[in-house]
């Protein structure tokens, strides 16, 4: 009786601004919810009963109504189904659904699809968007029908290890303000190589440049980056000479190599990159090559 008393008091509590709940059990709530003050709520490994309880637990918490909500980071894995309304007040967002089905059921990936393609038309006002590769990899599977992002400034795209880049053109097509690119895992999925024999297959894209030139690559787009840049895949190299060469605008590009596939060839491509005909006169390209410094074993005396 006490800690039913106890979470009524929680769940009532008209001071509380912050909530996270982590833990892999069922999350309950009561008949009455009422957090007028909540304003940042974090909800991670929880076990849902059905749908009807969030929505009796958000109709309390009037801070956090879809119209006023300014951050989302959704990640999902496990859900059926995505239904997400509008919501236009939302600045920033993380998306990362990975959600697996049985091999060789496209039509079960091409309607889950859809409802992600759903989630980024709900959030068309953002100015600030991440997007996991396993994202990319669901979206792929469907005519994605991307909105136009018209506030959007800052983009970090993951990569799709099996379709490439396939939507990268597509979201610099919808977002003609972009000003920033971030590949921050990369153009190529490392961990992915250790299960494939053959390296001819590793890359099974190819990298076409579009007939029509994006936007934001002759109007705005001023900083891109690239993390864990290996620079051994052509594919990996004819994209960043197209970033070069078409970012008329463009400031900065910034590429931090990775170490992984170290040797004395490994950075064979550095000249030929940093001699690439640029669209910028103005373009200052960094390339950062880490070297790994042997530890000595002996001891100081």
């Amino acid at each position: 009786m006490r800690l039913v008393n106890c979470l009524g008091a929680f769940f009532t509590c008209k001071t509380l601004v912050v909530l996270k709940i982590h833990g892999k059990f069922v999350f309950n709530v009561p008949h009455y919810v009422c957090l007028p003050n909540l304003k940042t709520l974090g909800l991670n490994s929880l076990i849902y009963l059905d749908d009807e309880l969030m929505r009796k637990f958000l109709s309390g918490c009037p801070a956090l109504d879809a119209p006023n909500l300014e951050y989302l980071d959704f990640c999902d894995s496990v859900s059926d189904y995505i239904c997400v309304g509008g919501m236009p007040s939302v600045v920033e967002d993380r998306v990362d659904i990975n959600k697996s089905f049985e091999e060789g059921d496209w039509r079960e990936h091409a309607d889950y699809g859809n409802l992600a393609s759903g989630l980024l038309r709900s959030i068309s006002n953002v100015r600030r968007l991440s997007i996991t590769g396993y994202t990319l990899r669901c979206l792929s599977c469907c005519n994605p029908n991307l909105p136009t992002f018209r506030n959007l400034i800052y983009l970090e795209l993951g990569f799709d290890p099996f379709n490439g880049p396939v939507l990268l053109l597509d979201f610099l097509q919808s977002s003609p303000k972009l000003e920033v690119l971030v590949f921050p895992k990369g153009l190529m999925v490392l961990g992915e190589r250790m299960y494939v024999v053959s390296r001819d297959i590793f890359f099974e894209y190819h990298w076409s440049p579009p007939e029509r030139v994006p936007e934001c690559l002759l109007l705005s787009l001023e900083t891109i980056e690239i993390h864990r840049f290996c620079g051994d895949e052509k594919e990996e190299l004819d994209l960043v000479k197209y970033l070069l060469k078409n970012g008329m605008v463009l400031e900065k590009m910034t590429i931090l190599c990775h170490y992984w596939f170290g040797g004395d060839n490994s950075f064979s491509f550095k000249d030929e990159l940093e001699n690439y005909p640029r669209g910028s006169t103005n373009c200052n390209f960094t390339l950062c090559i880490p070297y790994l410094v042997p530890i000595s074993s002996s001891s100081s005396s």
